[in-house]
């Protein structure tokens, strides 16, 4: 198996002007790509995960006691901020 962060592969980490070669790929190649495992943890009192597992949904997490209660889920990835400042905070 084969994995790869892009996640960090953006252009505000690489600016076109010093990595042209890499601006182009991140226009052309990277949205072709689909994510298939993701999780992303938010801290705090109302805190919870970001989750994917291909081909379900984006489901957004909490833990409650020794599992996971799912809080939302939806087709399309939500936001980083969308989830912090939206969903997690609603329930």
């Amino acid at each position: 198996a084969l994995f790869i962060d892009l996640t960090s592969i953006t252009s505000k980490d690489y600016p076109p002007f010093f990595y042209p070669k890499l601006a182009e790929l991140s226009k052309t190649f990277l949205p072709k790509m689909e994510t298939v495992y993701y999780i992303h943890n938010f801290k705090g009192s109302k805190g919870g995960a970001l989750f994917r597992c291909y081909p379900g949904p984006w489901k957004v997490l909490r833990k409650v006691g020794g599992s996971f209660a799912c809080l939302h889920e939806q087709e399309e990835m939500p936001s980083l901020k969308e989830v912090a400042l939206d969903i997690l905070p609603s329930t």
